[in-house]
């Protein structure tokens, strides 16, 4: 009889396997089967050398984190109240990003002496109160030339 001997695997493609295992969601079994990995210990050995985290890895950090709560025993509190901070951090950054493009649209505009943003209303901050919608209307057509009726069929089509 003769002796099964390990088949050695290079790096790469033991990382593609493994992207191919996180990415799928298919199981170890499974994996191994579709990739020819001889045991499917094997492939629960590559991922004890390569963490989901790992960088050789390059996975995405949304996977990162769906996989990493997926493989949590955390309550399903816990993990809407971690993902409810991470949103309101990244909420808090886009406000500051958008203060920052409004301060440099802001110097932009005094440097240059033009105006950068565009009005809804010619030479006024908004509509203005008591504007009638066909003023609007009439408004917007000549700063962005809207072809007439144009206005009209977006408000039909909400109705129906």
């Amino acid at each position: 009889m003769p002796k099964l001997s390990r088949k050695p695997y290079d790096e790469t493609f033991i990382l593609e396997v493994l992207r191919d295992y996180y990415l799928s969601g298919l199981s170890i079994i499974a994996t191994a089967k579709k990739w020819g990995v001889f045991h499917p210990t094997t492939l629960l050995r590559w991922i004890q050398c390569y963490p989901i985290d790992s960088e050789s890895l390059s996975l995405s950090a949304e996977l990162i984190s769906k996989l990493k709560m997926k493989n949590t025993s955390k309550s399903r509190d816990q993990l809407l109240e971690e993902e409810i901070l991470r949103l309101k951090k990244a909420l808090e950054l886009e406000k500051l990003r958008s203060h920052a493009f409004k301060k440099l649209i802001e110097s932009a505009e005094k440097e240059e002496g033009i105006s950068i943003l565009k009005k809804m209303v010619p030479d006024s901050d908004g509509p203005s109160p008591g504007v009638s919608p066909d003023q609007r209307e009439n408004s917007l057509r000549t700063v962005w030339h809207v072809p007439p009726g144009l206005l009209q069929e977006e408000k039909d089509t909400s109705l129906a």
